[in-house]
């Protein structure tokens, strides 16, 4: 192994050590192997590793500019360059942030988390990795009270967990979704005893968190910030201007296909990346000419069925991140700074114009693509909060009004 890797590895067990990701380790020991094939790239000297991370970082701040990759992606490279310099140098790196501390389990309840992770049923990574985690964090919770296994947990155990769990989490139904479905691995393999579907059946009262939209003034701020005299302006222009008319997702904007635009009939027609629900929209004159504009005049040849590709070569197709990107920077541009407001504050814009209309909630609920379209469910409701402005508009004068009886 050459220096550089070797560095690489180095750090990854000190982050690794400090209880960092795997995910983040894994990235960390690649960075090491992309970084040896740029020095060597380069023509450089393995004693030149400061200016080989310097090119090296530079590749990649082109990268992200030119919006091919996330700010994710680019600033974990980025952190790992200067951390293997420093360690190179002698230093001690810089962590700008403090690990989350390791879950440490008896050898009991370690061996039933691997368990149910590696159960086969699951439906996803992401969701097997999510009921291990919550499992996890509900056994070190038991072994901290004294249950040194599952035979004496009672259900008022797993109600104390699940509410004390529930004022530290943002998604307090995430967390009963997944506790539950680890219980009801547990009770099947008869390891848990006591019946917790009544406990985790019961409503959890969680905040409502209110989501940014814009505002008119916004949304044509930011149309208004590609510059539509360049092929990249253009396909940037056609995908803002879509996410706005229609409310799509930034991964159903990502891969939509030439096929999908019916120009005779004027229609989208897509399948949802995230329900794999079919959806069936109108192309509005504005939408139409924006992306014919960009395939007839900003498209570069390319053999992908994708309409929208990269703005430099090698030509593919997106991602989600890269119309994520694209959104953040037209917003800086428009000089909109509301904090957490990316590519679905369009979606939600919609939602919420069309709910001021009086549009009825399963037409919402269609018009968006949601798979529950005969009740206001969690997906139509969260378009229905009011923020302060239209509450106070709501709010009813206390004048003429008598009060009985002191403060």
């Amino acid at each position: 192994m050459s220096d550089i890797p070797r560095l690489a590895a180095e750090l990854a067990e000190r982050m690794e050590a400090l209880g960092y990701s795997k995910g983040i380790i894994r990235i960390i020991r690649k960075c090491g192997w992309e970084l040896e094939d740029a020095r060597m790239r380069y023509g450089l000297s393995r004693r030149s590793l400061g200016k080989v991370i310097d090119r090296y970082a530079g590749e990649w701040r082109e990268r992200w500019n030119r919006r091919e990759v996330s700010h994710t992606r680019y600033a974990i490279r980025i952190k790992a360059v200067e951390r293997m310099l420093a360690i190179h140098q002698g230093r001690e790196p810089l962590w700008s942030q403090t690990p989350k501390p390791q879950i440490v389990l008896n050898d009991y309840y370690e061996r039933l988390a691997v368990e149910i992770g590696g159960l086969p049923h699951w439906t996803s990574k992401s969701l097997s990795r999510s009921c291990q985690s919550t499992a996890r964090a509900l056994f070190a919770w038991l072994y901290e009270n004294g249950r040194e296994d599952l035979r004496s947990v009672t259900s008022d155990d797993i109600r104390k967990f699940c509410l004390q769990k529930a004022a530290r989490v943002v998604n307090v139904h995430h967390l009963r979704y997944t506790l539950r479905q680890a219980c009801d691995i547990l009770t099947a393999s008869g390891r848990l005893r006591c019946r917790c579907d009544k406990i985790l059946g019961l409503a959890i009262a969680s905040e409502m968190r209110l989501m940014p939209c814009l505002s008119s003034d916004e949304i044509a701020r930011i149309l208004n910030a590609p510059d539509r005299s360049k092929p990249a302006g253009r396909r940037d222009f056609a995908m803002l201007i879509l996410g706005a008319t229609t409310g799509l997702r930034a991964c159903d904007v990502a891969s939509i296909m030439l096929d999908d635009i019916d120009w005779r009939k004027g229609e989208l027609r897509i399948v949802q990346g995230k329900t794999s629900v079919g959806l069936s929209l109108p192309l509005t004159e504005g939408v139409g000419n924006a992306v014919r504009d960009y395939i007839l005049n900003g498209r570069p040849e390319s053999g992908c069925r994708e309409i929208f590709l990269r703005a430099c070569a090698p030509y593919g197709r997106i991602g989600r991140s890269t119309v994520a990107g694209v959104f953040a920077e037209m917003r800086k541009r428009a000089g909109i700074n509301t904090p957490k407001l990316g590519f679905h504050a369009f979606r939600r814009t919609l939602g919420r114009m069309l709910v001021s209309g009086e549009v009825d909630a399963p037409t919402i609920s269609q018009a968006l693509g949601h798979t529950k379209l005969w009740r206001v469910d969690a997906s139509a409701e969260r378009y229905i909060r009011m923020d302060g402005t239209s509450l106070s508009e709501c709010a009813l004068g206390l004048a003429g009004i008598r009060y009985r009886g002191g403060l």
